[in-house]
């Protein structure tokens, strides 16, 4: 009978077999021969219960709660059972349809883990000695429930007439097995059918008995009395919810079968990310723009002023077409641009040629096949029911010099069926990052030393967008003085009528980089002056490059401009052409050349910029997607800072003017 066992204790079953022949039968086959004059109650599909079980020749008592489902083809078993190193807790849920079983925690390996899983590739002892397997179509199904109750095997009930169990009237089965080296007896009491249950109005399982005896290995006779009571017996659709027989969330099982695939990310995005920090009663807010195609990142986090200097909004912008970053404090309008730091960035990884390159969208969310991610279900998340999935991290690196050892990693996605909407009203139903939670021993090294720190947190994501952040949102202007670009302004034939001028701006951009063969940011500052009825006019800025740009054949603000000068038609028609309206690709006019002209900061307002100590405390405990972006950004700026001084290019800057239909210029 299945029910006698539970996965960890397992030998139980054992105790009804034995190696050797000979055993006198406790009773007699003959008598059992005929159907019942009395039928048993029909036993449910699907019950729950709680099992006390009496072993009585080992003076010992456990409980077992079941959940039984032929159904669902699934079942789950939760124990409490005391052995000779003390009480033994656990639950096993047996998932047939994707031939799984989860032990919570798995104590039959070399060592416990909180989790471990076993494939139902066959039918196999574990199966046996729980919910039994059945063979349907070739595949291992749960157990039927004849089967689960010791009934099948050509067994056949005698009706023994009323019986009174637990003060509970009753009426009373048995059945008779003899087998080559056990015997024993089965006896079923089933409420009466005028007795009204707790949970249901017929017949329920009351309490089974067995008795009997068997043969150990030593040729001795052994005696057999079990008793079984049921308690709080359930049946029916609602006494198997489909929440039982989930794995918990952030539980990772070793060994699991993957199931739903991750969504895949887009190759651009920007997003609102939320760290609440309880121990320190605060919560940060941390912006990100990311562009794969045109190999751009910018993250925007407020400093607080924890560490000392002046607290204020700061930006971090990765151009990997330079490989130059720019570190900017847009309170101070203050900028350093150095080359991008491999050792500490977070969206940085080294290619082949030695040379930085941004991280794919799953390399930067952790998403990578490598890590074995298993899909866990739906939960419900900010009000939302979302889909999650969970991996195991024994060791993950972060960056050169950072990495996380017994780490977990949790990220949670909206399901299809659920629209997100952006800041600018556009609607998404793909699957959109929902929540990060991740927890581990945290291990970075600055200056030599190592530093090991526990570390949970739960990042949530607002407003993450799927379009392609504006080119604006990575805009330099600020990092360049007045000698530094010219400015061109443009004169494009038609008016503002049904224009999306954030488009009209990078298509602009575009243009400009393609036909002059530069880097996109080397055109920064692109503002619509207005129109006259018959023309738009755009005004922009052809920056120099950084010294410490990586690129060949850097080209400079003057020889850009000869470029696009010597190109023009007689006609004042500039040599490049973009589209103002899709699929209507228009030639803008030459109108104006000027120099820059942009009001630098004075010295004494520049003083007030942080000193080395204070920049190495900037935005400690600030996290992003799995890093210690607080630890590895301060380390970053340090080293800015340190090259600028040692006489790196920087440069003073001067204001910039906020779009007027775009939120997401420098302030």
């Amino acid at each position: 009978m299945k029910l006698l066992i539970s996965f960890a204790i397992i030998s139980l079953l054992s105790s009804l077999g034995a190696i050797a022949q000979g055993i006198d039968p406790v009773c007699n086959l003959t008598d059992f021969t005929f159907p019942p004059n009395v039928s048993l109650p029909e036993l449910p599909q699907q019950f729950s219960a709680l099992i006390e079980a009496n072993l009585g020749q080992r003076l010992q008592t456990f409980t077992v709660r079941e959940y039984f489902d032929e159904v669902g083809n699934r079942g789950r078993l939760e124990t409490a059972i005391p052995t000779v190193i003390g009480t033994v807790e656990g639950i096993g849920i047996f998932d047939y349809d994707d031939a799984e079983i989860f032990l919570i925690p798995d104590r039959f390996g070399n060592e416990t883990v909180e989790c471990g899983v076993r494939l139902i590739a066959e039918p196999t002892a574990i199966l046996n000695r729980t919910f039994g397997f059945q063979l349907v179509n070739g595949s291992v199904h749960i157990g039927s429930v004849l089967g689960f109750f010791g009934l099948v095997d050509g067994a056949n009930p005698r009706y023994l007439g009323p019986e009174i169990a637990r003060g509970i009237p009753c009426l009373r089965w048995q059945t008779c097995h003899v087998l080559d080296n056990n015997s024993y007896t089965l006896d079923y009491l089933f409420s009466a059918e005028d007795w009204m249950d707790a949970y249901s109005d017929g017949p329920v399982p009351v309490q089974i008995r067995l008795l009997g005896s068997r043969l150990d290995g030593n040729g001795q006779v052994l005696r057999i009395n079990h008793t079984y009571n049921f308690v709080a017996f359930n049946s029916g659709p609602d006494s198997v919810p489909d929440e039982v027989f989930v794995v918990p969330n952030g539980l990772a099982c070793r060994g699991r079968i993957p199931g739903i695939p991750l969504p895949v990310l887009p190759p651009y995005f920007s997003m609102y990310l939320e760290n609440v920090r309880a121990e320190t009663k605060e919560s940060q807010i941390i912006r990100e723009f990311y562009d794969l195609d045109q190999r751009l990142f910018r993250f925007d986090f407020f400093y607080n002023g924890r560490f000392g200097g002046e607290p204020g909004p700061a930006t971090l912008i990765h151009d990997f077409n330079l490989d130059v970053q720019y570190f900017i404090n847009r309170r101070l309008r203050s900028c350093i641009v150095s080359p991008i730091n491999t050792t500490f960035g977070f969206d940085v990884e080294v290619g082949d040629d030695g040379l930085p390159q941004l991280k794919s969208p799953s390399d930067l969310f952790l998403l990578s096949n490598e890590f074995n991610y298993s899909y866990e279900g739906v939960s419900n998340v900010r009000g939302v029911d979302v889909d999650s999935w969970v991996s195991i991290r024994d060791f993950q690196r972060f960056s050169a010099n950072s990495f996380l050892t017994d780490g977990l990693y949790e990220v949670f996605f909206t399901r299809p069926e659920w629209t997100v909407s952006t800041l600018n009203g556009n609607g998404n139903r793909d699957p959109v990052p929902w929540r990060l939670k991740v927890s581990g021993v945290f291990n970075f090294t600055v200056n030599g030393t190592t530093n090991v720190t526990d570390f949970t947190a739960v990042y949530d994501l607002f407003g993450f967008s799927v379009e392609e952040p504006s080119f604006d949102a990575f805009d330099t202007s600020v990092c360049f003085a007045p000698t530094e670009y010219h400015i061109l302004t443009l004169a494009v034939p038609g008016n503002n009528s049904g224009v999306d001028l954030r488009q009209l701006r990078r298509n602009v951009r575009l243009a400009i980089a393609n036909f002059a063969d530069i880097p996109p940011l080397q055109i920064g500052n692109i503002q619509v002056l207005g129109e006259n009825g018959t023309h738009i006019f755009v005004t922009l800025h052809i920056q120099n490059l950084t010294d410490i740009a990586l690129i060949d054949n850097r080209k400079t603000a003057n020889e850009i401009l000869s470029s696009i000068l010597m190109g023009l038609e007689p006609d004042g028609r500039l040599p490049f052409s973009f589209n103002l309206q899709p699929g209507s690709p228009i030639t803008p006019f030459f109108f104006n050349v000027t120099d820059g002209c942009i009001n630098t900061i004075t010295e004494a307002e520049s003083s007030s910029e942080l000193t080395n100590a204070q920049i190495a405390g900037i935005a400690i405990g600030l996290f992003l997607l799995g890093l210690f972006v607080g630890l590895l950004l301060a380390v970053v700026i340090a080293c800015i800072v340190k090259c600028c001084r040692s006489g790196n290019y920087s440069v003073k800057p001067g204001t910039y003017e906020k779009h007027k239909d775009d939120d997401i210029a420098l302030e």
